[in-house]
């Protein structure tokens, strides 16, 4: 559901999934999975209202496959205020605060966070702007000094971030490039500092097409992830390996690619990222592709073919895994707000360590009603 209005801008995307397990190894499931965004202009152009929740499914063991009884439910509610004040037609000052309760149903990462920012915008030309940010967040958990299902000792902590900003955009192209620091502060541990760098530049290309690189190296960790994860895949993913409760500078590099020619919409994708963690041993780099193909071959159906394939390398553990999905599917507009999709996907793992290949075949009916978010993406 979407709603657009002069002071409320506010998208809500669930998903109930019955799963039946064929082979009766295991109980059959019913799972529930939620994702909202919300912003009230309170005071239009001075006072705004931000809301966003996440309800959804993680491992408890992120290195162990994915079944029912290593899946969890997690939430996350992050909301608070926006506070803008405009000097002449040029400068912008944006003040805001943050309250966040972050929840895990079977690990001990439950915490409460504060978090308080300020912007400094100046408007450079009618497309572009350069800005300084600075925030500053507190993590409180509710179980510091417990360990999590790694042995990784879970400590409260305070996260400074500070970097300016460039921002462009024209007809045919946008640019973002942000730069900076962070720091971030352990009770019982060294302190953690790290640069801060983000670069994201998209080209229009004909046919509705579209290309673009995405660049990034930055601290990251457990709770943050959940935050940035938008709903995410409204079901786990069996290929993610991230560790919970831990810190990591992440580094990403992304090239992509989207193409509609004669009704046939092509999106490609190619992919690295490296982490690098402060006590956990499970350090990864990992890189791969991706491809998605969209077919209208009726004029209520399109069909699809998708594919994934993933190579990860635990560096410190001689642990290598070979992560692939494939699929095909397809959905039938049944009216103007409801739709039927169709999907038999293949996902598997072929790895040297001992006790963790899998293969699942999964086959899905899924009744949906409105549009799928943007910021939700395909499953």
């Amino acid at each position: 559901a979407r709603e657009e209005a002069a002071n409320l801008t506010a998208e809500l995307a669930a998903l109930v999934e019955s799963r039946q397990y064929i082979n009766d190894t295991v109980g059959d499931e019913i799972l529930l999975s939620l994702a909202a965004l919300a912003d009230w202009m309170i005071l239009p152009q001075r006072l705004n209202w931000h809301f966003e929740d996440y309800f959804q499914q993680a491992t408890v063991n992120p290195l162990e496959t994915i079944s029912p009884d290593n899946r969890q439910d997690t939430n996350v509610l992050w909301t608070g205020p926006d506070l803008y004040f405009r000097f002449a037609r040029l400068y912008t000052l944006q003040l805001g605060a943050r309250y966040g309760n972050f929840y895990y149903e079977e690990t001990a990462g439950d915490n409460q966070r504060l978090a308080g920012y300020a912007r400094a915008i100046r408007r450079l030309s009618p497309d572009g702007e350069l800005y300084l940010h600075g925030e500053r967040m507190h993590a409180d958990y509710d179980h510091p000094g417990a360990t999590d299902v790694l042995g990784i000792t879970i400590r409260d902590f305070d996260r400074t971030d500070a970097y300016v900003g460039y921002r462009w955009s024209s007809i045919l192209t946008e640019l973002l490039l942000e730069g900076g620091y962070s720091r971030i502060e352990r009770d019982g541990a060294e302190a953690v500092d790290e640069p801060l760098a983000r670069l994201t530049l998209r080209r229009a290309l004909p046919r509705e097409g579209e290309t673009g690189l995405r660049l990034s190296s930055q601290l990251t960790e457990g709770g943050g992830r959940l935050l940035a994860s938008s709903g995410g895949r409204f079901d786990v993913d069996p290929h993610s390996t991230a560790v919970s409760q831990d810190i990591a500078l992440e580094r990403y590099a992304e090239l992509f690619y989207f193409s509609r020619w004669r009704g046939v919409g092509t999106d490609i994708r190619a992919f690295w990222r490296d982490e690098d963690y402060q006590e956990s041993v499970f350090d990864e780099e990992a890189a791969g592709v991706a491809l998605h193909i969209g077919y209208p071959f009726a004029p209520a159906w399109v069909g699809r073919l998708f594919g994934r394939y993933e190579h990860v390398d635990f560096g410190l553990i001689d642990r290598k895994d070979r992560r692939g999905v494939l699929g095909i599917g397809a959905f039938h507009r049944l009216s103007r707000r409801i739709t039927i999709d169709f999907e038999l996907r293949d996902e598997w793992q072929d790895s040297n360590a001992a006790g963790h290949d899998f293969n699942e075949i999964i086959a899905l009916v899924e009744l949906r009603y409105g549009d799928r978010p943007s910021w939700a993406p395909t499953r």
